[in-house]
């Protein structure tokens, strides 16, 4: 939904934001305990240049990505789409 909202502006915002969300996922599956948590086991990571966050779980030896959510949104749906998963 954000990549059409972004295109819908302009098709080079669009791919910006891909290319940043593509990025933040490597930085994270990189070293995912350079994170913050923002209620254990829960890390957030930025997206950079937009208001969005990867909400993921570190699971040995994978990373488990719950979502990406706009920064602004309520934080009980992150937690709830963890809990379901994981």
């Amino acid at each position: 939904m954000a990549t059409r909202y972004y295109d819908r502006i302009a098709v080079d915002l669009g791919n910006r934001f891909r290319d940043c969300v593509r990025n933040r996922l490597a930085s994270i599956g990189d070293r995912p305990e350079s994170f913050g948590f923002v209620r254990q086991p829960l890390r957030v990571a930025m997206i950079d240049g937009f208001p969005y966050i990867v909400v993921f779980r570190l699971m040995e030896p994978v990373v488990l990505v719950a979502g990406l959510y706009h920064a602004s949104s309520d934080p009980n749906r992150w937690f709830a789409r963890i809990d379901d998963v994981g």
